[in-house]
């Protein structure tokens, strides 16, 4: 369910929103509602001087947009008590980590958006490392099989035909 939109009233509470940021990236955020005549947004972004730390704010759906489309990827919950706990959750005692693929205890947009929106915390980019992982495994045990078979082979043949060398003790 995708809908391209740059500001429309018709996002809900709780939507997970995603804009494009460049040809190989995306950002994400957190569709907040209408207050004093703006549609707001959450999101996660890279603190500037210290990459590796983030910050979650609420901005503008214009700012959030940046003059490009915005795409509803699912709905979250329009619990607003849930969606500031899980906000705060993520800050904690010692502030957010970044990390780009959002794994370990890093977060990034997506990851933070995702988890704020529904509760789970889940990536694109993890998802398709998992895949890759998971397909990589299987390769490299069916390579382990190949080569342990043509490895048994060999010594099979060896024993077969093997000649016993004359010894050579004086």
């Amino acid at each position: 369910m995708t809908k391209a939109q740059t500001t429309n009233s018709s996002f809900q509470t709780g939507d997970l929103l995603r804009r494009d940021l460049s040809w190989y990236a995306d950002h994400y955020g957190v569709y907040l509602g209408r207050y004093q005549g703006q549609e707001w947004v959450i999101e996660v972004t890279r603190v500037a001087d210290q990459p590796e730390r983030a910050v979650i704010r609420t901005v503008p759906l214009q700012v959030f947009a940046d003059g490009r489309p915005c795409t509803l990827i699912e709905h979250g919950t329009a619990d607003r008590a849930a969606l500031r706990r899980r906000a705060d959750e993520l800050l904690g005692d010692s502030g957010l980590n970044y990390l780009l693929l959002g794994g370990g205890d890093g977060w990034n947009c997506e990851s933070a958006a995702r988890y704020i929106a529904s509760g789970v915390r889940r990536t694109a980019q993890g998802e398709a490392i998992d895949r890759a992982a998971r397909v990589g495994k299987a390769s490299l045990l069916a390579a382990a099989g190949v080569l342990s078979a043509g490895l048994i082979g060999m010594g099979v043949t060896y024993l077969k035909h093997r000649r016993r060398l004359p010894s050579t003790v004086d």
